[in-house]
Parts: C-alpha cells; sequence; structure tokens
C-alpha cells in the first residue's frame, strides 16, 4: 500500500481489517448458491473477474507511478476490494471440488496435495511476493495478469460441473458412463463377498441364513 500513497499504519489496518470482514461475509454468503448456480459457472465467474479487476488495477498503479494522485490510490484500494469479492465468490468450493472430482481411492491424497499446494502458495505470497514487489514495483502484477489469464484457459477448458452427482458416479465425466456401471459393479461384488464371508465366519448354511432373513 505503500506504493500507491498509503503509509498510515491506522490507515492500513483499517482496509486489511475491511477486506477480511467483506470476505468472510462472501464466502458465508455464496456457500448457500453453491448447488444453485453450480461448480463451474461460480468457477468461471471468479477466475474471469479477477482477471480484468487484477488488470484494472495493474493500470492504476502504473498510473499512479507517473506521477502520483491520490484520486487513483483510493481507486486502486476500491479495485482491492472488488477483486477480494471475485476471489471469494468461489473459495469455499476449493475443498469440495477437489474430493468431488477424486475417487474413492485418491480423495484423501488428492486433499493432501490440495493443502500442500496452499500452504506453499501461501508460503510464496508471504515473503517471494514482497521481494519481487521491491524490486519491480507495479510492474510484477503483469506476471499476476498473465497467471490468471492462464487459470480462466484452464477452467474453461477442463472443469467440468458435478452438481447433483453422487460421489460413486463422478467417474462418468472423466472415463465414461460404462466406468459408472463397473464401479456399481465392483461394489456390488464387494458387498456380496464380505457377506459370503460373514455366513461361512459364522458356519450358517443357505437354509439357516433364509430362515434369519425371513426372521
Amino acid at each position: 500500500m505503500k506504493d500507491i500513497g498509503i503509509t498510515s499504519a491506522k490507515t492500513q489496518l483499517g482496509i486489511n481489517g475491511g477486506m477480511k470482514s467483506t470476505s468472510l461475509v462472501t464466502n458465508m454468503g455464496m456457500s448457500f448458491f453453491a448447488d444453485k448456480m453450480g461448480r463451474r459457472p461460480m468457477y468461471l465467474i471468479s477466475t474471469i473477474g479477477t482477471f480484468f479487476v487484477f488488470n484494472i488495477a495493474t493500470i492504476l498503479a502504473a498510473r499512479y507511478a507517473a506521477p502520483p494522485h491520490s484520486s487513483i490510490g483510493a481507486a486502486f484500494v476500491a479495485m482491492l476490494f472488488v477483486y477480494g469479492f471475485f476471489y471469494d465468490f468461489k473459495n469455499g468450493l476449493m475443498a469440495t471440488y477437489t474430493t468431488e472430482i477424486m475417487p474413492y481411492g485418491l480423495r484423501a491424497k488428492g486433499f493432501t496435495w490440495l493443502n500442500f499446494c496452499v500452504t506453499l502458495s501461501l508460503f510464496f505470497n508471504q515473503y517471494i511476493n514482497a521481494i519481487a514487489l521491491k524490486a519491480l514495483k507495479w510492474k510484477y502484477y503483469i506476471c499476476y495478469c498473465v497467471f490468471l489469464a492462464f487459470e480462466v484457459l484452464v477452467i474453461y477448458l477442463f472443469l467440468v460441473e458435478t452438481r447433483y452427482t453422487p460421489l460413486e458416479e463422478i467417474a462418468k465425466y472423466f472415463d465414461g458412463e460404462e466406468r459408472t456401471l463397473d464401479v456399481a459393479a465392483v461394489a456390488n461384488e464387494q458387498v456380496k463377498h464380505d457377506a459370503d464371508g460373514e455366513i461361512k465366519e459364522k458356519g450358517l448354511t443357505v437354509q439357516q441364513v433364509e430362515i434369519v432373513e425371513k426372521v
């Protein structure tokens, strides 16, 4: 914020507090619309919104540098709030969507990788960004503009809609309907195998099992 003329610690604290409060309200509010809007539309609105807003913020930061003007600095802060709104628009889906698209055998590993990537990005934002901003000033924002454009492309091309889809049927989006039937067949076979094993373990006959079921 010092790069746009906001040097007061009290003002910086107020802006950061306002952004965190807005983030909390947005996350809580949008959590009620995940099923109504769908995963893909929410991701697209969020990513496209952050892309355009961050480009505007980059232009404002560049304009403020030559020469500085307080109104441009205020506009930059406003863009930070708008960017935060679009970013938090889909923030609650990050963990849920990751687990939704993973098959049972990979769900725990996939969620672990998600947490690792989030932690790595937080480390990068905390330590690397400060060094890069000090060296490149507003020009460093261009890197994020390019990365956001890449995110929009990846989400548009590869992100599938999983709304109202049971976890057991997610495979059909990636492997086809036949794969879904295979998963169901394997599950049924496993249930039958477990039931047969329990019968053999207890030493029951077929007639005894039928009598127990009737009772």
